[in-house]
């Protein structure tokens, strides 16, 4: 059995779109759950937009 296995749970990570949160995202991902990215645009993506 692995301790680590989260099967079945949902997630969701705030600040997923990179850094940090990005590579929180991936690992409840590898450990089994289904995860929700939320993630607002940077000053720089806003600028040129």
């Amino acid at each position: 059995m692995d301790v680590f296995r989260i099967d079945g749970q949902r997630a969701v990570v705030t600040g997923g779109g990179s850094g940090l949160g990005l590579g929180i995202a991936r690992v409840f991902v590898e450990a089994g759950a289904d995860v929700v990215i939320i993630s607002l645009p940077s000053c720089r993506q806003r600028a040129s937009v």
